[in-house]
């Protein structure tokens, strides 16, 4: 009887053991930023955040796709690679939308999704994605997508207050 009871403990905990703990969120996440910037007008703001644009989007596929310079609007997706602990690597899409003020902006970082890659056992990429495009609703990739969004939020603040008289 013992045996029996100690048999199926074993197996209970290698069961539980597999058991996958990720946690998924409801909404993929969102960021959204106010920056006030002192002395400079809309109109160089609105510069700036072009340049800033024009020097990050390297991919092929990040572009901007929209741009008001009426309204001050600049919206773009923005695709990199995402690396996670061990052999875990991702395609990700963003959508960029800044919005330009007389001595302030606004950044927002919506629609996450991601593409993971097909990996050999050792971190190297082959050609070719486990299926297609996902929303960003695991904590792990949220997170990483998250902290991507707050190095870009600090590159385009520093973009901006850098001064480019020459």
């Amino acid at each position: 009887m013992n045996k029996l009871f100690g048999f199926c403990l074993v197996v209970v905990f290698c069961f539980s053991a597999c058991v996958s703990t990720v946690e998924v969120l409801t909404e993929p996440p969102t960021y959204d930023e106010v920056v006030d910037v002192a002395g400079i007008s809309a109109s160089d703001l609105f510069t700036k955040v072009n340049l800033w644009s024009f020097d990050t989007f390297r991919d092929a596929d990040s572009v901007i796709q929209f741009s008001d310079k009426e309204n001050r609007i600049i919206k773009g997706k923005y695709v990199s690679d995402l690396k996670l602990g061990g052999y875990q690597q991702y395609l990700t899409t963003t959508t960029i939308t800044v919005e330009v003020k007389d001595e302030k902006y606004r950044v927002s970082f919506t629609n996450p999704t991601y593409r993971e890659y097909v990996t050999n056992g050792y971190g190297m990429r082959f050609w070719g994605f486990k299926g297609g495009y996902q929303p960003a609703t695991t904590q792990k990739i949220a997170d990483g997508i998250k902290n991507e969004w707050l190095t870009l939020a600090k590159q385009l603040k520093e973009s901006v207050q850098k001064d480019t008289s020459w």
